[in-house]
C-alpha cells in the first residue's frame, strides 16, 4: 500500500533493544531512525554538547533536562522530515510506542482522511482520552505518536522549546486534534523509562511509587530535579500547614 506519510522513530543511542523491538513492531514498513538527545547529557556550559539555541533562555536552567532532551529530539525529527522527505505528512513515534493493530498504516491513513480539514497535528495516543467517536481539540498529554503536516512542522520550528513538549505544542498556534481511535499506545514500565525519567534516581516519594507517571521530572533547580509527585506532596503539606 502506498503511504502518504514517512515514519520517524526517536530512539536514544543507548536503547538498542527498544530499536530492535520497534523494528519488529513496525514491519514490513521502513522508518527513519532519529538519534534522540539524552537529557542528562545536556550541559549549558558544555560547548561540545547539543546546541541549546532552540531552547528558551530561562528554560535552559529551570526546565528538566529530560524535557529539554525530548523537545530537541522532536525538533530534530521534524527538521529531518522537512529536509529529506517529499511526502506531505510525517508519522512521528517515540520508541516506547506500540501499535494497537498490525494494520496501523491503514489506521493512520484513515485518521488523516477523516480529520477536520484544518488539522496540523493528529495525536494517535493521548492522556486523557476524551472521546472514542469524535476528533477533539481539548488539551492532552503525551507525544508518543502523532501525524504532522509540513505546514505545522515549519510553524513548530519557529518556536523555541520552553518545557515539556506535550505542553509546549498547545501554544504553537497549530490546530491539534486527538484521533478517536488510539492507534499507538505508550508502554509504561521500568523497561521503557522515558527521556523524562532517564536521570538515575531512587524513588522515595510514595506517590511516585503508587503512580509511575507522577515520577516524571517537572522542575529543575541547579542539578536537583523535582518530580510531579514531589510538587504534589509540597502542595498537600502547604495546604495542611495553612489550615493548622
Amino acid at each position: 500500500m502506498s503511504r502518504h506519510f514517512d515514519i520517524y522513530v526517536i530512539n536514544l543511542d543507548k536503547d538498542v533493544s527498544r530499536l530492535e523491538e520497534m523494528t519488529q513492531a513496525l514491519k514490513p514498513n521502513h522508518f527513519t531512525r532519529i538519534a534522540g538527545i539524552l537529557g542528562k547529557d545536556l550541559d549549558q556550559g558544555n560547548a561540545g554538547g547539543p546546541s541549546l539555541d532552540d531552547v528558551f533562555y530561562t528554560s535552559r536552567f529551570f526546565a528538566p533536562r529530560g524535557a529539554i532532551g525530548c523537545s530537541l529530539s522532536h525538533r530534530k525529527a521534524l527538521t529531518t522530515f522537512l529536509q529529506t522527505s517529499k511526502k506531505e505528512y510525517a508519522l512521528i513515534l517515540e520508541d516506547d510506542a506500540k501499535p494497537t493493530t498490525q494494520d496501523y498504516v491503514t489506521e493512520v491513513q484513515k485518521a488523516i482522511e477523516n480529520a477536520p480539514k484544518d488539522w496540523g497535528i493528529i495525536k494517535l495516543d493521548s492522556w486523557p482520552r476524551y472521546s472514542s467517536t469524535e476528533y477533539t481539540t481539548l488539551p492532552s498529554l503525551l507525544t508518543t505518536a502523532y501525524v504532522i503536516n509540513r505546514s505545522a512542522a515549519k510553524k513548530w520550528l519557529e518556536y523555541k522549546s520552553v518545557f515539556h513538549i506535550d505542553m509546549d505544542m498547545w501554544f504553537y498556534n497549530i490546530k491539534i486534534y486527538t484521533c478517536p481511535t488510539i492507534v499507538f499506545q505508550q508502554v509504561w514500565d521500568e523497561k521503557y523509562t522515558s527521556n523524562n525519567r532517564s536521570i538515575d534516581k531512587v524513588k522515595y516519594n510514595p506517590l511516585a511509587i503508587l503512580c509511575d507517571p507522577l515520577d516524571g521530572s517537572f522542575l529543575r533547580i541547579g542539578n536537583f530535579e523535582l518530580t510531579i509527585a514531589d510538587l504534589l506532596v509540597l502542595l498537600i503539606v502547604g495546604v495542611i500547614y495553612a489550615n493548622i
